[in-house]
């Protein structure tokens, strides 16, 4: 039993590394957008209206699949405490991660 609350709680960490970096990677993209793709005059530009929501989509799917895969991986094996255990370890990893960017910024 303890193995199995610590493998969670080690899995909810990564879980929050990984979402925690692929958010970051969408903000980097979103800061520097305007340099790596033309817009002139703020207009925007077809490949900018492609781009950007494009880019948003892949983000959204690979933060939620970090968030939520292997959880949808337990509640099909019947595993539900965990699941919701791992989900809510998750996001409380990534609330305090966001706590401690506001407090160091």
């Amino acid at each position: 039993m303890k193995k199995k609350v610590y493998s969670i709680f080690v899995l909810s960490i990564v879980q929050a590394i990984g979402a925690g970096l692929v958010l970051w990677l969408w903000s980097l993209f979103i800061t520097h957008a305007d340099k790596w793709i033309n817009v002139s005059n703020n207009q925007p530009t077809v490949a900018s209206m492609v781009v950007l929501p494009a880019v948003f989509i892949i983000t959204a799917v690979a933060s939620g699949g970090a968030v939520l895969g292997y959880p949808l991986s337990l509640v099909l094996k019947g595993r539900w405490y965990s699941a919701i255990t791992l989900v809510a370890l998750t996001l409380l990893w990534l609330a305090l991660l966001a706590v401690a960017l506001i407090a160091i910024y």
